[in-house]
């Protein structure tokens, strides 16, 4: 099992420890997709789960050698835990951030961040108070369009890049184990 040493939650930039430990509030399939890619993640060690239903966490805990918990407020009170991923259903999204966020957690929320502006500007404002980040995971890893991209950012054919904005308007459902979404080479 991965250990983090103890330490005050803060600013990301901060942070003193070579190791991030990672909680999901979540055991679902894409919680296991994405807890798989935190373990290849240099300085990130994913040391806990919980999920709404119990049984779910621990097996998914057993499985994957990390610690449980019965509530999520045991989770995110745990000193080895300095980042909530939130990757339950959309409703959910808001009360486990703002718990987290409350503890002095950092959050990676799954999209969409809440389901109304108020729970969403509530989370921002949670996550500004306690100075610690506050991100939506909205990642194209394998999209076929970010070399096209990155080759436009570095050439700089209008000088230097200020902002960006992309519209994703896709879905993975029904996408074949063959598709480039999936693909890592």
């Amino acid at each position: 099992m991965h250990r983090c040493r103890q330490r005050q939650p803060g600013p990301i930039d901060d942070i003193e420890t070579d190791q991030l430990g990672d909680a999901s509030a979540s055991a679902s399939s894409f919680a296991r997709f994405c807890l798989k890619e935190y373990r290849s993640v240099t300085g990130v060690a994913p040391h806990a789960v919980w999920n709404r239903t119990a049984s779910k966490a621990r097996q998914l805990a057993l499985e994957e050698s990390l610690e449980t918990y019965d509530d999520l407020e045991s989770l995110v009170r745990d000193a080895h835990v300095d980042i909530v991923h939130v990757a339950g259903t959309p409703a959910t999204h808001a009360e486990q951030a703002l718990l987290a966020l409350a503890a002095g957690r950092h959050v990676l929320c799954e999209k969409p961040i809440a389901t109304s502006r108020v729970d969403a500007q509530q989370m921002i404002d949670a996550a500004r108070r306690r100075d610690v980040q506050l991100a939506v995971n909205l990642c194209m890893r394998y999209s076929p369009l970010y070399e096209p991209m990155k080759q436009l950012c570095e050439s700089k054919p209008l000088g230097a890049l200020l902002r960006g904005y992309v519209t994703n308007r896709a879905g993975d459902s029904g996408l074949g184990p063959d598709h480039w979404f999936w693909n890592r080479s």
